[in-house]
């Protein structure tokens, strides 16, 4: 999975891509745990 992150719209390329964060499965099984203890209140 690929998020990317974008500048303001002040930048100078407003539409283009500041950062791009990839997760494979265990990264993104890491990332979710870390919501989760962070934002109980997200869990069904």
């Amino acid at each position: 999975m690929q998020l990317d992150t974008y500048g303001s719209q002040d930048r100078k390329l407003a539409q283009k891509v500041s950062q791009s964060i990839q997760l494979d499965r265990q990264r993104a099984q890491e990332l979710l745990a870390i919501l989760e203890q962070a934002f109980p209140s997200l869990r069904p």
